[in-house]
């Protein structure tokens, strides 16, 4: 059955309807305070192990198979990925020159907010990585040499149960694990980051095309010959249409 716009498709009209009724604009924040903040505070405060433990496998498949599908969506469409970005930084160079101060500041705001994405995100996904594999590795070998009996090391990032057994009660076979495992960790997390930020600031990238015509459009008629009109007429639908594209 087609999608008509006189008609709503029903699933979409049924879960607005289920939404409007459980989140209703008036009592949305005490909604949100006493079925979120409050559970998601009893939970960190009271640290269920066995529900720790089984909720760590579940978010690694769950970040696992978030990294594939993305690396491979990447791997993909790598060469449409390329062209895009070739083309848009080719469009952008059409600006390096440009006399309006508009642009000009669009074309700095572009540089200086894809070093600040890509810095601040890269930097705070492997913070987090340290937090959940680095720290808690190194304070388990803190306390193993000022002599502490640790029956148990912290489970690595990765499982090697699989492939080594009580891997983690032997402190000779727990740290190569923790290596490799730490190794692949930030391996796999450089590569997802420099996806991300790729296609963030290639959308970003993007949509300042379409300012950029904006403030070209607008300085039109400050043309003094039908000539310069055309000539900035065809430089905009240029960059109009590979913006488009």
């Amino acid at each position: 059955m087609l999608f008509k716009k006189d008609k709503p498709f029903p699933m979409m009209e049924t879960t607005r309807k289920v939404v409007q009724v459980y989140w209703p604009v008036a009592r949305h924040r005490p909604r949100l305070t006493f079925w979120y903040i409050v559970p998601e505070i009893c939970f960190v405060t009271r640290q269920d192990r066995v529900l720790t433990i089984r909720l760590k496998g579940m978010i690694e498949i769950l970040a696992m198979s978030i990294f594939v599908v993305r690396i491979g969506a990447h791997v993909l469409h790598r060469g449409t990925l390329q062209r895009c970005f070739w083309d848009v930084q080719e469009t952008l160079g059409q600006f390096v020159d440009s006399g309006h101060v508009e642009v000009q500041k669009m074309l700095e705001h572009l540089v200086s907010s894809a070093s600040f994405v890509t810095r601040s995100y890269t930097t705070a996904l492997l913070c987090n990585a340290s937090l959940y594999g680095d720290i808690p590795a190194l304070i388990a070998i803190g306390q193993y040499l000022m002599g502490a009996d640790i029956e148990t090391f912290p489970p690595t990032i990765l499982e090697a149960d699989y492939v080594l057994f009580e891997h983690q009660s032997n402190i000779l076979v727990w740290i190569p694990v923790l290596l490799v495992s730490i190794a692949t960790q930030y391996s796999m997390l450089t590569s997802l980051a420099a996806n991300e930020c790729l296609n963030w600031n290639l959308l970003h990238h993007v949509s300042c095309l379409f300012k950029m015509v904006k403030f070209e459009i607008s300085h039109l008629g400050e043309c003094s010959t039908s000539d310069e009109f055309k000539k900035r007429l065809v430089k905009i639908v240029t960059v109009h249409d590979a913006a488009y594209r």
